[in-house]
């Protein structure tokens, strides 16, 4: 039995090294586009959180905001260290990129069907609404690359760990321990999947609250004589969201 498990966890090891030593220069720039992509976000995040605490701490007077203002801290180092990651991505220093993720994008590049399955399709469907026509494709990428490598090293170290306990403990310990294990790797893999569902349900909720809210703003300035287009834009970037 430990011997098999061992051989398992050895033929799914050395699959994801050999994945990833055929990793190309075509996978590293999708990776980091998403990447960049991903900070980008993350800072405007960062910079409209600072805003609204800004705006917070002009509310306090005297004393109130003097302490306030000792214990608030922005997001400006955090920002500067994204944007030159992202910087060093854009110059074609991938070293900020994680290379667990890397097999997975392989896997999607040789292998065609991956690319026509169901899963493919939700993931780019959802995406396509989340982040636009631009920026779908690699996202969707992204996150497929995920779901195919992160299992494949996860059931490894797994079946690498329950082996160990099987050798060195009881023989219930150890096989607890490869389902939980198992049962771990799985639930996260799911939770990645999971989220991006979850992101579309809060985008779809956002926009439902801002909707009368944008469709009176637009209503108001087409009447007062401005054409659609100038309208639109107006609308669009009086929201922060």
């Amino acid at each position: 039995m430990l011997i098999v498990i061992m051989s398992f966890a050895t033929a799914l090891m050395v699959a994801w090294f050999i994945l990833l030593a055929r990793v190309s220069g075509e996978d590293w720039v999708s990776a980091a586009y998403s990447k960049v992509f991903d900070n980008i976000a993350a800072v405007n995040k960062l910079r409209i959180k600072d805003k609204a605490r800004s705006e917070k701490l002009m509310r306090y007077q005297g004393a109130a905001a003097v302490g306030a203002r000792l214990f608030y801290r922005d997001s400006e180092k955090e920002i500067n260290k994204l944007e030159e990651i992202s910087q060093s991505l854009q110059n074609g220093d991938f070293k900020g990129l994680s290379i667990f993720q890397m097999p997975g994008y392989v896997l999607q590049r040789e292998f065609e069907a991956i690319g026509r399955g169901g899963i493919h399709k939700t993931i780019m469907t959802k995406s396509f609404e989340l982040y636009g026509k631009k920026h779908a494709v690699n996202k969707t990428k992204q996150l497929l690359a995920r779901l195919l490598s992160f299992p494949l090293i996860g059931v490894a170290f797994t079946l690498a760990l329950s082996a160990l306990l099987l050798e060195f403990g009881s023989a219930a310990i150890g096989a607890t321990a490869l389902g939980i294990c198992i049962a771990l790797v799985l639930v996260l893999v799911y939770a990645m999947y999971d989220e991006l569902s979850d992101q579309v349900k809060k985008r779809r909720t956002a926009i439902g609250k801002q909707f009368p809210g944008v469709v009176s703003k637009l209503a108001l300035l087409v009447t007062a004589g401005m054409i659609m287009d100038r309208a639109w834009k107006e609308t669009a970037y009086s929201q922060e969201t």
